[in-house]
């Protein structure tokens, strides 16, 4: 994987191979294998000197295998299941049918208020207009809330 190195990522290599043969079997930071006798140990001209030459062939050639090493994944990882959603209506639909006793929840006053038929033909009306914004007509559910939204608190309450 020489070709992956730069100039002086091979330099550093070459250097780094060469101390290590010098110093092999040696302890560190002791008396037979510090900083300043490695540095003196490397050869003269350091710069224009290739250190190849210095390492003996046998430990180039363990160092150059021809075939490189390929990765292989031996871990066993399990293969994660996609899960599949269910769309919203179905769960209101199971909701219904798994328990048609169930008491069905009081409406509020809006609903109370719009579904009453003394007030449909006032809605009716209103749902007629136009509105100035869009141009378009209000519809029965908008014309109820304007009309909701015209009475005062008493008369809202009123409708609970």
């Amino acid at each position: 994987m020489d070709f992956h190195q730069s100039a002086s990522e091979r330099f550093a290599e070459q250097v780094f191979k060469y101390i290590i043969k010098k110093f092999d079997g040696k302890t560190i930071n002791t008396e037979e294998c510090n900083l300043d006798l490695m540095i003196k140990n490397l050869p003269e001209g350091f710069d224009d000197f290739d250190l190849e030459e210095c390492i003996p062939q046998e430990t180039q050639e363990e160092n150059n295998d021809p075939s490189p090493e390929e990765f292989q994944d031996n871990i066993d990882s399990p293969k994660k299941q996609k899960k599949v959603k269910k769309d919203k209506k179905d769960k209101k639909k199971k909701q219904s049918e798994e328990n048609p006793d169930k008491p069905k929840r009081k409406p509020n006053a809006f609903i109370v208020f719009r579904t009453d038929p003394d007030n449909l033909d006032a809605i009716i009306e209103k749902a007629e207009e136009t509105n100035e914004e869009t141009g378009k007509k209000y519809g029965k559910v908008k014309a109820a809330g304007i009309l909701w939204n015209a009475l005062t608190q008493e008369e809202q309450a009123k409708w609970k």
